[in-house]
């Protein structure tokens, strides 16, 4: 289900508070958008529902294994609070039981300065988040001050710019390193 599912947008509405896009960040959320692919591909081409069902199949076993090779990966991460510095972060978050403890509105690529750089660590540190997550283009000011700070910061690969040419086999390998630095960061299987 899409994060904010439900909250339709309009002229004065923020992004923020409608459907988050990022449902391809789940593994179980890129399981069920196959299905529907696959789904809508047999209405269009019935004569070809058998190749289509069959490649369906494949691709649902392969992000099966994805998932419980990140959920191996990820192993003793369950129930450790975060903070959401990017809205596509709350995917990996529950896939793997984070708590998101505290969420801050920023666009990709933004930063944040001075006092209100204060004001953040601030809250984040009130909230309890044991690490930040957030987009890998973060500026290197932001992390830098985040870690100063004393946050481990979890640079996520969200696939924003993701190079068609990189098939499956990219996605699969952006979803592995999230997965290592989700676990980094919170002490799960890959760290120890």
């Amino acid at each position: 289900v899409l994060y904010n599912q439900g909250k339709t947008g309009g002229e004065e509405t923020s992004h923020f508070e409608t459907e988050n896009p990022y449902y391809y960040l789940s593994i179980p959320g890129a399981i069920v958008m196959t299905e529907q692919i696959c789904q809508g591909l047999a209405e269009l081409y019935p004569d070809q529902g058998k190749i289509i069902t069959e490649n369906g199949e494949a691709a649902r076993a392969k992000l099966e294994n994805l998932r419980a090779e990140c959920l191996e990966i990820t192993g003793g991460c369950a129930g450790k609070k975060v903070a959401i510095l990017n809205e596509a972060a709350i995917y990996p978050a529950l896939d793997y039981g984070l708590q998101a403890v505290y969420q801050f509105d920023r666009e990709s690529t933004t930063t944040v300065y001075g006092e209100s750089m204060e004001k953040l660590a601030e809250e984040i540190r009130n909230s309890g988040a044991q690490a930040v997550l957030m987009e890998d283009s973060a500026p290197t000011e932001l992390t830098e001050a985040l870690e100063e700070a004393g946050f481990p910061v979890v640079k996520l690969n969200l696939m924003t710019a993701y190079a068609q040419d990189a098939g499956a086999e990219g996605y699969y390998e952006a979803q592995r390193s999230n997965a290592r630095a989700i676990a980094e960061a919170l002490g799960g299987e890959e760290s120890n």
